[in-house]
């Protein structure tokens, strides 16, 4: 190795494959072979025209050389060569007696072959074939330099040169791939690929999971405070749908499995196989620690479920198609939202940046939620399946999607949720309390919490925070929802939502009251020796009371894991029919006609009834109520 005085590098010696022999030649194309075939037939023409010259040679050639421009000799030459000079002539003619039809093909240093030196030539190639991926300008002009001051003669200008790299890049893309980025650039550039059709799969038959970390902050349910999440997502490779996700903050192997549960749901039924990219770029985008899904709980989850999962292969770009799923993403969504922080440090907006106090000014400091995050994940969703797919011949994923759940033989909609309690999220160990569970600064309570002192086992979804689930025992006990807490003096409050909140404090309260009371009145009976007492839920021990008394078959209370009223079914369910009270003045408070009012089917609603809601909203009450909220602001 060898350093210019300007410090740069060049090889002294190149390696013996990229030495080039002197009689080597850049392949001569077809077009210059017919080129040098018809300034044959030119020069022929001229030498038969001077060899019946009267006078001067020079005034001979001046006239050839205005007749054939003219077409007047020569015309099917003329319409494929065009006009020539006359110093082109002499030139030609001279290479045609010194080199023969050699001598006319297009190029430098005649015979298609480039007068660039074979010193030129290796010394070029061995600096530019390197992974440190020297430009090409940089290594004509070190080339130029290290032969000139070892005494090495270098005819060849810096374009020749330059000329020279071109084609050998085309002739050899694969060779300069391979030593300039290496064997994964080959592979993604250079070597053949099995094209997959996708028409070939059927819909809900395979799904692709894939990581991702957004482009944008959102809040930390824990520490309150900005942070990147991750979001994991499976997709259906034949409609191209975007079936479920899962959005953590924290490292959990958890939420792949909840981000099948969720794709399950909504897609009807089980998958045959899923394929998720077990690499390191995966394991990059989520967690930390160096992991193999092969070694988790995961595999057993599938084949629990009866699903053949595929890990991808490692580095390999073609084996991913969700990737694309995620670039669409980030330009129709993640650039909308304020705290967009830029998909690369190239790409990272100017407010992230130091001393950008003007940008800092303009920036909108929202961040949002994570439930507002899924709400925006699941909006964009929608309008992603609704447009039309290049990919998918110009169909629109939903259409595919819904095509398929309405062929009674595909078996969508046999899916049981209760099979799918053990992909059910990430899980902690807490303490029931006088009200409930206690978690993330909540206190989440349910009537089957009522009497319970022991310790459980919460699961939830950061993407769904309107409940969580709570296990007693390895079982499923109850569904327990946020607390709301209640105005400090509701009697004074302007909202009269806030003493109807205190009413409902009582009501509850009272009615775990009399579960107690009940329950001690009835242990006195002799009924009470017959209790199972392996129950923990008070309500089902007096139920059986009472069923044994009456000599009736116990009662099996089956608790949901699911949202009540919540449907996962891509269809919603038709709006109720409007059915106005008898009379309004009196039977209802404002605000409570109001929110009856928004229940219902618009189209439904009576001239009357729009107008008292156009009162209602100018009202100070509705202000109280229902203003002004937060809302979800996107740069559109």
């Amino acid at each position: 190795m060898t350093k210019l005085e300007g410090g740069d590098p060049v090889i002294e010696n190149p390696p013996v494959a990229l030495a080039l022999s002197p009689s080597s030649s850049l392949p001569i194309p077809a077009r210059y072979l017919e080129i040098s075939h018809l300034r044959a037939s030119l020069i022929l023409g001229l030498k038969e025209h001077l060899s019946k010259r009267t006078g001067l040679i020079g005034t001979a050639v001046e006239e050839f050389h205005k007749k054939f421009n003219a077409g007047l000799l020569l015309p099917n030459i003329f319409e494929r060569l065009g006009s020539i000079s006359v110093q082109s002539l002499y030139r030609l003619k001279k290479d045609f007696n010194d080199l023969g039809i050699d001598g006319l093909i297009p190029g430098y240093g005649g015979a298609g072959r480039s007068k660039i030196s074979d010193h030129e030539k290796n010394l070029v190639l061995s600096l530019l074939l390197n992974q440190n991926r020297l430009k090409i300008g940089v290594g004509i002009t070190n080339t130029k330099e290290y032969l000139v001051k070892k005494g090495i003669e270098s005819p060849s200008s810096p374009a020749t040169i330059r000329r020279f790299v071109d084609q050998w890049k085309k002739d050899h893309y694969d060779a300069w791939i391979k030593m300039r980025e290496g064997d994964k650039a080959l592979n993604d550039k250079c070597l053949p690929y099995a094209e997959r059709d996708w028409r070939l799969l059927t819909v809900g038959e395979g799904l692709v999971a894939d990581g991702h970390r957004l482009n944008f902050q959102v809040i930390h349910p824990v520490t309150a405070k900005p942070c990147r999440a991750a979001l994991v997502l499976f997709w259906d490779w034949k409609s191209s749908y975007p079936l479920g996700f899962e959005i953590l903050v924290e490292e959990n192997i958890q939420c792949v499995a909840s981000a099948l549960r969720n794709s399950i749901l909504t897609l009807g039924k089980t998958p045959k196989w899923v394929l998720i990219d077990n690499g390191k770029a995966f394991r990059a985008k989520i967690f930390t620690e160096d992991i193999s899904f092969e070694d988790t709980e995961l595999p057993g989850m599938f084949a629990r479920l009866n699903i053949n999962y595929h890990f991808a292969q490692p580095y390999n770009a073609q084996a991913k198609p969700i990737e694309r799923i995620f670039g669409i993403l980030n330009e129709q969504l993640e650039r909308l939202v304020p705290s967009y922080t830029g998909a690369s440090i190239e790409d990272k907006p100017a407010w992230t940046k130091r001393n950008e106090k003007y940008a800092q000014s303009l920036h909108d400091p929202y961040v949002p939620t994570i439930p507002e995050t899924s709400e925006l994940i699941r909006a964009w969703r929608d309008r992603y399946a609704e447009r039309p797919s290049r990919g998918r011949d110009g169909l629109r994923p939903i259409d595919i999607l819904r095509q398929a759940q309405a062929d009674p033989s595909q078996g969508f909609g046999k899916i049981d949720p209760n099979e799918l309690i053990f992909l059910m999220m990430e899980r902690e160990v807490k303490n029931v309390g006088r009200n409930g569970v206690t978690w993330l600064g909540w206190h989440w309570y349910d009537e089957n919490l009522y009497g319970l002192k022991d310790k459980v086992v919460i699961r939830y979804s950061l993407s769904d925070l309107s409940q969580i689930y709570i296990f007693h025992k390895n079982e499923f006990l109850c569904a327990a929802r946020p607390i709301e807490p209640v105005h400090p003096m509701a009697s004074e409050s302007e909202n009269p939502k806030d003493m109807e909140a205190v009413k409902e404090v009582y009501r509850l309260k009272n009615k775990v009251k009399n579960t107690t009371r009940k329950l001690c009145d009835l242990l006195d009976t002799k009924q009470a020796a017959q209790i199972d007492w392996s129950r923990t839920k008070s309500a089902e021990i007096i139920e059986t009371i009472q069923e044994i008394e009456e000599k009736k078959n116990p009662k099996v209370v089956n608790c949901s894991p699911f949202v009540d009223g919540v449907s996962y079914s891509l269809d919603d369910a038709p709006p109720p029919r409007y059915k106005p009270p008898r009379e309004w003045r009196g039977y209802f408070e404002h605000w409570e006609r109001y929110d009856y009012h928004q229940e219902q089917d618009p189209e439904m609603l009576t001239q009357e009834d729009r107008e008292f809601i156009g009162w209602y909203k100018t009202t100070s009450e509705y202000e109280a109520v229902y203003g002004p909220k937060k809302n979800t602001r996107l740069l559109v």
